[in-house]
């Protein structure tokens, strides 16, 4: 679990990055900004299954947890609204 938590939160800065470098292609900007924002909250699962094993093993800080999973539910908002106002600017809305 670990390493997948790892590894979501490592993916949302080169996607970010990547749906920048596609900013002349604004849904394709869309589409990356999108896979971060599904990172994000991939990230918060990840998060909520450790407050589970928190109950059993005392070395995962619950309170930790649940400050995380509330920061990167702010990042996933912001995402969303980041990639829909890409896809709004393709579509001319």
């Amino acid at each position: 679990m670990r390493t997948q938590l790892t590894n979501s939160a490592e993916a949302i800065a080169p996607l970010l990055a990547e749906g920048f470098a596609k900013k002349r292609n604004p849904k394709e900007a869309a589409r990356f900004y999108e896979i971060a924002m599904g990172e994000s909250d991939e990230v918060g699962t990840h998060l909520l299954k450790a407050i589970i094993l928190s109950k059993r093993f005392s070395r995962i800080p619950e309170n930790l947890c649940k400050e995380l999973i509330a920061e990167y539910k702010g990042l996933s908002k912001q995402l969303n609204k980041l990639a829909q106002t890409w896809r709004n600017f393709a579509t001319g809305n």
